[in-house]
């Protein structure tokens, strides 16, 4: 099949991966995020990165992950270079590597849409099964819940 390289990181305890192509950099979660004071808890705020307003999205407000937030760091990504650049807060960067496409298991059609796959646990690290994120179809997903959080607030 191929060789896929990618950026798997966690979020509180849960482990996720992006293309590492959608990734530009990972900064600190520091004084740089300038608060919205937007009420819902999905977008933590803006920063600026280099010269434009990035949006910071609350990744544990749209993944639903439960606990105390545990997210010093963000990911600057871009899904290609026509998209506007994000940021996502993350936990912690766990590796830079590759995966064999042919290893990485679907997503059924009852999984989020922005989930492409699964990557099996890996018994040298001590990882446990992690989502293949597509960086679109979730820039997608997040836009639709802020516009229907929105809507209800009006």
């Amino acid at each position: 099949m191929g060789l896929l390289k990618i950026i798997t990181f966690t979020i509180n305890d849960s482990y996720f991966a992006l293309p590492s192509k959608s990734v530009k950099e990972v900064v600190d979660y520091d004084e740089e995020v300038k608060d919205l004071f937007y009420g819902s808890g999905a977008i933590d705020g803006i920063l600026s990165y280099e010269g434009d307003l990035v949006s910071v999205l609350n990744s544990s407000f749209f993944f639903d992950i439960p606990g105390e937030r545990k997210e010093p760091l963000i990911l600057i990504c871009r899904e290609s270079r026509e998209s506007t650049v994000t940021g996502i807060t993350i936990s912690s960067i766990k590796g830079i590597g590759f995966v064999d496409t042919s290893e990485v298991k679907s997503a059924q059609a009852s999984e989020a849409d922005y989930i492409s796959g699964f990557i099996r646990e890996n018994s040298e690290t001590g990882q446990g099964i992690t989502a293949l994120l597509d960086l679109g179809k979730f820039l997608q997903y997040a836009s639709k819940k802020i516009e229907n959080i929105l809507k209800e607030t009006n």
